[in-house]
């Protein structure tokens, strides 16, 4: 019998793995924005499905024409998000753990289009990979935390931000940000994202949101990052 336990273990570790690269949908092409007429420096929004959640994943992908640093700095500027992160009412600064993770609170307007706001407490990690002393490869992984968690670490009942009363919570979210240096003032950025609103939202708002959000929100980052 124990013959065959690790040939079986295998197998059923394929059929999952197999399983769950299944569940992904492709990527569909949702909108397009070239900034040249040759049509290789483009704006692309890609969505798909994700079994489990009525909100779509997205992904958002430009070439920014500036030095990766300066993106950086307009990434971990908390301040700023409202300025150019579309739908952003509020980002507020909540524990640093060290230089390369830091909590955040965040409130999402949506007054305009007739549903609650909605916040959401998030961990983000820093990843920057440096050659000769310089960045060249950067990103931020974003993962839902709980409250009641953040709360715990901090070890008092009251935290440091103003809570919206009356938001609905966002249930879970998965974001990156991925800076890549393909040349001379020229970065790559990859904006992708996945989460669960929460309450009722018309599919009409969640399809919308899935597009316009990146699309917005990385064009706003293109024309910060590019002003000279």
């Amino acid at each position: 019998m124990k013959k065959y336990f690790l040939p079986v273990i295998i197998l059923i570790s394929l059929l999952l793995s197999s399983s769950s690269l299944l569940g992904k949908k492709k990527w569909e092409l949702e909108k397009t924005k070239c900034f040249n007429s040759s049509k290789t420096d483009c704006l692309k929004i890609m969505t798909r499905k994700t079994p489990g959640s009525s909100m779509k994943e997205f992904k958002g992908e430009l070439i920014i024409h500036s030095s990766i640093d300066k993106i950086i700095k307009i990434l971990k500027d908390h301040k700023s998000y409202p300025k150019w992160f579309k739908d952003c009412k509020r980002l507020d600064f909540v524990k640093k753990f060290n230089n390369n993770s830091i909590d955040f609170y965040s409130i999402f307007d949506a007054d305009k289009f007739g549903v609650s706001a909605r916040d959401v407490f998030f961990r983000c990690k820093y990843v920057v990979k440096k050659k000769k002393g310089m960045a060249v490869d950067f990103k931020i992984i974003t993962n839902l935390v709980k409250e009641k968690q953040i709360k715990k670490e901090l070890g008092q009942k009251n935290m440091p931000v103003k809570i919206c009363s009356d938001c609905e919570r966002i249930s879970e979210l998965k974001s990156l940000w991925h800076l890549e240096k393909i040349g001379d003032n020229k970065i790559k950025v990859l904006y992708q994202s996945l989460s669960n609103p929460e309450g009722w939202i018309p599919s009409s708002l969640a399809n919308a949101f899935a597009i316009d959000q990146p699309f917005d929100t990385l064009l706003n980052l293109k024309k910060m990052s590019e002003k000279k």
